[in-house]
């Protein structure tokens, strides 16, 4: 399974003068399980910040004790074995005196999706006709990745002849889907899959079943 790096990187120099610098850099790519370098470029004046403290952040918040992450010399951040997770926004700053200089990086990580998470089955019937409402939600972790699903995929599975299984599909703006014309007597189990560009995530199973 492939898994896309997309680095944005922007820099933002602060001097003790209060003037601001905004600069841009180029965009870095990877893959699940690799290693991908975050810069750290955040300097007006190279002189000024050598020998500076170095403290890195992500979403402002330390991650010092996750053994993944380390800092290179030249400040830069290295991450091993990326994950979805580690997306985010990383701040590099650099404090000597009472200068500082910062650069931020947003790590968006884009890959297959992962597992929906809270699928859940209500087996009603109305006028004779036999409905399963299907319910789940976005793994938090693509929500957080921005990670952009283009829809669901829907499998029903009458567990009497699992091979006479149902595929339907759902817009990835709902997470929800009204199955019906379910026939009397088989015990149907559900199967929801994500799916975006790269390709389905694995495929979450209802714990309960229907059965008419």
């Amino acid at each position: 399974m492939w898994l896309y790096i997309l680095l944005v990187v922007s820099v933002w120099a602060v001097s003790s003068h209060g003037k601001t610098y905004f600069e841009e850099h180029a965009t870095v790519r990877g893959k699940q399980g690799k290693t991908v370098t975050l810069p750290c470029q955040a300097r007006q004046n190279p002189e000024n910040f050598e020998g500076g403290k170095v403290t890195w952040t992500k979403d402002g918040k330390d991650f010092s004790s996750d053994g993944r992450f380390k800092i290179l010399p030249g400040n830069q951040l290295r991450i091993d074995n990326v994950k979805k997770e580690d997306a985010g926004d990383y701040q590099c700053q650099i404090t000597v005196g009472e200068e500082q200089t910062s650069e931020h990086s947003i790590l968006r990580v884009k890959g297959e999706p992962s597992v929906p998470v809270d699928v859940k089955v209500d087996c009603t019937t109305k006028a004779d006709e036999h409905i399963a409402i299907l319910t789940w939600d976005i793994n938090p972790v693509d929500f957080n990745a921005k990670n952009r699903l283009t829809r669901y995929k829907i499998r029903v599975i009458n567990t009497l002849n699992p091979t006479a299984r149902q595929t339907q599909f759902q817009d990835a703006d709902y997470a929800s889907r009204r199955l019906i014309k379910l026939a009397p007597g088989a015990p149907y189990r559900f199967e929801v899959m994500a799916l975006n560009e790269e390709g389905p995530s694995p495929a979450a199973q209802t714990t309960d079943t229907c059965q008419f």
